[in-house]
């Protein structure tokens, strides 16, 4: 029993290490797989990545042609290099990586097969461990059932004297303990038994020598025997339950062996699957080879065709290279041609430009005079209203009802006459700055969306309607210079309009009659459309023009302001002039002389230019 129970530790103990190979074994093909499918995945990144690469950048190189040989010649060694250096040797790196791989699992494959031989060979094993398991558990069930027999055989004479039943009592209590050792110990089992054998021939001598004592003596052996078999038949009937339970523990053993062979044909099954795994991976590579073979025959073709497109890319440019070298001697000539051309239209520019220079400066002196008239007129319509506040104060004299009343009016008049005062010279002193500023800010108004025409034509309506309403002799002046420049600037503008038409005209002429085909003229006309002068100097028309414009519409915002401001100015002014009418008709003076006065403040309204409107 020992023995059966140390070969189902060990194989308790094998089943243990089985299981954990398995796993071993289930996690290195999981890492195998993986391995695999990251293999295949960046061999098909890395070709694919090859060839997106090669094709773009043969592509480039193939665009590059165009601009020289020594570009075409580099492409093309480039191409070489890269097909024969970098594909082999990434191929081959592949390959041998591919190779390990394979070398790897086949290994391992070799060893899941010894493990499964292995298994096989202990799963024979332990067949035959369970058979002769059987065979002996049977043994003992017989021999101990030979035993119980013939002990109650041997103790039917037995006597009843108090040394006997005291030694069976020992013995008895030997074998007690020896039963219970061996229900405790599974793996002395048998050695017990043999004690148990070895106590009970000890017991049928010593109850022999007791019934031969007792026959000796005469007594009556009934009620010893009586007792003695009574205990006996407990003591074996304790011996048979301990047996019945070591069966059972044997029963659950062989029990557990059952769950651990199911267990095993678990792991044969996992084996199986990882087997077909391996087997799946190993037709993978396969198709993986043969994919990475026809994409190597792709890549040949490929750099194939490249090599037919370079050929043919290097005739088309020497073919474009003998038209450029031919056209570029015309082009030399024309440019320089029209290089002077240039210059002389710069000379006429600038020419123009300080002719316009000059013309503002007299314009801008033209209206310092003016303004000087103007501030002499405000100085004497000044001095008008001083007079006038003289003789107010004399009048003043003989009021009677209202002399308190008439002295605070004064004062207040000749506040109000300091600040009008101030108001007209500040007035002037704006009008001066806006008209003499060299370079305004200008500031855009709504009329983007119109074209120069249409601007032009609105300007002009306002100046014309300005003109002939009731304004001042020097706006209209000043409107007619604007209008005057205005025109010079268009017409300036449309000569050069011309002479540039005219010479795009002449250059088209050269081209049709040197060249004679379409590539020619396109070529020149390209020349003279990209030019740097032609740029240039139509940028800087196009500067100046747009420096007029702004420059007009700056002047039309100044004229609205200085026509809101004025208006404001007049109407604040016909106020306070009414307020002192009225409070001059309410004093004593004479109609006449409230009739002189009103005549020169109108007069003086005249020259502001302030007429009035309600009166």
């Amino acid at each position: 029993m020992s023995a059966d129970i140390r070969a189902s530790n060990e194989i308790h103990a094998w089943f243990e290490d089985l299981r954990a190979r398995l796993e071993n074994t289930d996690d290195q093909l999981q890492v195998w797989q993986s391995d695999s499918g990251n293999l295949e995945q960046g061999l098909f990144e890395i070709v694919e990545r090859l060839i997106s690469e090669e094709l773009t950048e043969s592509q480039q190189n193939l665009t590059q042609v165009a601009g020289s040989d020594e570009a075409l010649v580099s492409l093309q060694e480039k191409i070489a290099a890269n097909l024969s250096i970098a594909t082999e040797r990434e191929f081959e790196k592949h390959l041998s990586t591919a190779m390990i791989l394979a070398e790897e699992l086949e290994a391992r494959e070799q060893k899941l097969t010894q493990l499964c031989k292995e298994y096989e060979e202990k799963l024979a094993s332990l067949a035959k461990q369970q058979a002769r398991t059987t065979l002996q558990r049977k043994t003992i069930a017989r021999e101990l059932r030979a035993q119980k027999a013939e002990f109650l055989a041997s103790h039917d004479g037995a006597i009843k004297s108090e040394p006997s039943i005291a030694s069976a009592e020992a013995t008895i209590s030997t074998l007690t303990e020896e039963l219970t050792q061996a229900r405790e110990q599974h793996g002395e089992l048998a050695q017990q038994l043999e004690q148990a054998q070895a106590r009970y021939d000890e017991l049928a001598r010593e109850m022999d020598e007791l019934i031969q004592i007792s026959n000796e003596q005469g007594k009556s052996p009934e009620v010893f025997n009586d007792n003695l078999e009574d205990q006996l038949r407990s003591e074996i009937e304790g011996l048979q339950s301990d047996i019945d339970e070591t069966e059972k523990e044997l029963e659950e053993a062989f029990g557990e062996l059952g769950v651990l062979r199911e267990k095993l044909k678990k792991s044969e099954d996992v084996v199986e699957t990882q087997f077909q795994k391996i087997r799946t991976l190993e037709v993978e590579a396969t198709s993986t080879a043969s994919k990475f073979s026809s994409v190597q025959k792709e890549l040949e073709q490929v750099r194939a065709a490249i090599e037919a497109g370079a050929q043919n890319e290097q005739a088309t440019i020497e073919q474009l290279t003998s038209q450029l070298h031919a056209a570029n001697q015309e082009l030399v000539d024309q440019r320089l041609e029209h290089e002077r051309e240039l210059m002389e239209a710069q000379r006429q520019a600038r020419d123009l430009r300080a002719e316009w220079v000059r013309e503002a400066g007299e314009h801008r002196a033209e209206l310092h005079r003016q303004h000087d008239a103007q501030l002499e007129e405000f100085e004497s319509q000044r001095n008008d209203l001083e007079r006038q506040l003289i003789d107010l104060q004399r009048q003043k004299i003989s009021a009677t009802d209202s002399d308190d009343r008439l002295e605070r009016e004064v004062e207040r008049l000749k506040i109000e006459l300091e600040d009008l005062r101030i108001q007209n010279n500040d007035l002037a002193s704006q009008v001066a700055r806006n008209q003499m500023a060299d370079n305004p800010s200008f500031s855009r108004i709504d009329q983007e969306s119109l074209t120069w025409e249409e601007r032009k034509h609105l300007i002009m309506q306002q100046l014309e309607a300005e003109c002939d309403g009731d304004q001042e002799p020097v706006e209209c002046d000043r409107r007619l210079e604007i209008d005057k420049v205005i025109r010079a600037t268009n017409l300036e503008i449309q000569r050069r309009d011309e002479e540039i038409e005219e010479l795009r005209r002449i250059v088209e002429q050269q081209a049709n009659t040197t060249q004679g085909v379409a590539i020619g003229a396109a070529a020149i006309a390209g020349m003279v459309d990209n030019d740097e002068l032609v740029q240039l100097e139509r940028m800087r028309l196009k500067e100046i023009q747009s420096e007029w414009e702004e420059k007009l519409r700056q002047a039309e915002i100044d004229l609205s302001m200085e026509r809101a401001k004025l208006a404001r100015e007049r109407s604040q002014l016909e106020t306070e002039i009414s307020e002192i009418q009225s409070q001059l008709n309410s004093t004593s003076i004479t109609s006449g002389k409230n009739q002189g006065n009103g005549s020169k403040t109108r007069r003086w309204l005249d020259h502001l230019g302030l007429r009035e409107e309600n009166k």
